[in-house]
């Protein structure tokens, strides 16, 4: 696999967990145009992945086009919204597979000054971005998919305090991005006994709240889910480097 496949999916996600709010795909809300926008020009730091013009046009039109249909592919009922991210995450894969090859043979790598290619060993950048992809994809995609399984199965807990609800919600939201920031740079590191500790502490938070049945169903399944969806990248971007 060559850089640039790798380095359109890193622009292509930093963009998306950037400036693109995760209750949109949940809700089925508006994209605010300013968010396209910011989002559209990100794509500009494709040119440090392109071999020429000609082909830095066509990864920043392909990146223009990606971003329109995951700003307006989605449904007004929430219900179905997983069925969208799923179409949108099925699109990626195809051109993941099949665009990105063909646009990686334009034009000679020497002819791009910005190329990344031209300032560092090939290996490297490889390696580099396939974990920072890797982690992208630990983010906002897995805040994204833990919510639509909780939601699909309907493990989340009702309460009937809203506003300490969304608290819990958005310090619960914070609490899963570092968990499995950590979760994904352990198992890189091969650092697999430090993940008990992980988990260790975050129960011992939680201690006097799963006394409640139903919020320690939640809680294992959002963790467990939490630990799948860092663990999967992580071993993904071991087994290929």
């Amino acid at each position: 696999m060559s850089d640039l496949p790798l380095g359109f999916a890193a622009v292509y996600l930093s963009g998306r967990l950037f400036f693109y709010d995760m209750q949109i795909i949940l809700s089925g809300r508006r994209v605010e145009r300013k968010a396209v926008v910011k989002r559209t020009l990100w794509g500009l730091w494709l040119i440090l992945f392109s071999a020429c013009r000609v082909q830095f046009l066509a990864l920043f039109l392909l990146h223009f086009i990606l971003v329109l249909v995951d700003s307006t592919l989605k449904s007004k009922k929430p219900a179905y919204n997983r069925w969208f991210y799923a179409l949108h995450g099925v699109i990626l894969l195809l051109v993941w597979a099949f665009v990105l090859p063909w646009l990686s043979t334009f034009g000679p790598k020497a002819e791009n000054p910005f190329n990344l290619l031209n300032f560092y060993s090939a290996k490297a950048v490889f390696t580099y971005l396939l974990v920072f992809t890797g982690y992208l994809l630990t983010q906002k995609e897995a805040t994204i998919v833990i919510r639509l399984i909780l939601q699909r199965w309907r493990a989340v807990p009702k309460r009937d305090n809203r506003k300490k609800d969304h608290r819990e919600y958005e310090l619960g939201r914070v609490i899963g991005l570092l968990e499995r920031t950590f979760l994904y740079f352990l198992i890189i590191w091969n650092q697999v006994g430090a993940i008990a500790i992980l988990i260790a502490l975050k129960s011992l938070a939680r201690f006097k709240d799963l006394e409640n049945r139903t919020f320690a169903e939640y809680f294992l399944v959002g963790s467990l889910l939490s630990i799948l969806t860092a663990a999967i990248p992580a071993v993904v971007v071991i087994l290929v480097r």
